[in-house]
């Protein structure tokens, strides 16, 4: 500390006198400013992180006769406490949009339905189409679930198809 006194105080080959007592408010005070800085970069980065999903959902598609669509859902639970399935949302490559529960389709268990931590759900969904032509398959379909110790809701896009 001595050194650093006689640095700060060297001024044209002589020593002047700065009390110890400045030297370490002045330390201080810097350290303050750069935890202060550093602290809002920290901010900033964490803002542009993505969110780590709550689920992951997988699905595969079978295709019966007379316009008959079966689903086949998987929902992986991924937090430590139980996770809720609320809606599910089908779209289908001529524009449709299904929504579940609801509807033209039946799904089984049904919804809203409670997943434990860190385990797996399975759901079968049904979807009668009737006379529309054969060429209807499944674009897309997300899934609502909610965290049930937070109330925190997100939508998940499913991997898949068939």
């Amino acid at each position: 500390m001595g050194r650093v006194v006689a640095w700060l105080t060297k001024r044209s080959g002589r020593m002047k006198g700065i009390s110890e007592v400045i030297v370490v408010l002045t330390l201080i005070l810097v350290a303050v400013v750069a935890v202060f800085a550093i602290r809002g970069w920290l901010a900033g980065q964490q803002s542009r992180m993505t969110n780590i999903d709550m689920a992951a959902t997988t699905y595969n598609v079978a295709y019966g006769s007379s316009g008959m669509i079966i689903i086949s859902l998987g929902v992986r639970n991924n937090l430590p406490n139980q996770l809720q399935v609320q809606a599910v949302n089908i779209t289908l490559n001529n524009g449709t949009v299904i929504n579940l529960p609801g509807g033209q389709a039946t799904i089984t268990p049904s919804l809203p339905y409670t997943i434990n931590a860190k385990s797996d759900g399975s759901f079968t969904i049904t979807i009668n189409l009737g006379s529309t032509p054969p060429s209807v398959g499944v674009a897309r379909i997300t899934v609502q679930v909610q965290d049930t110790a937070s109330g925190q809701s997100q939508v998940i896009t499913a991997v898949g198809g068939g």
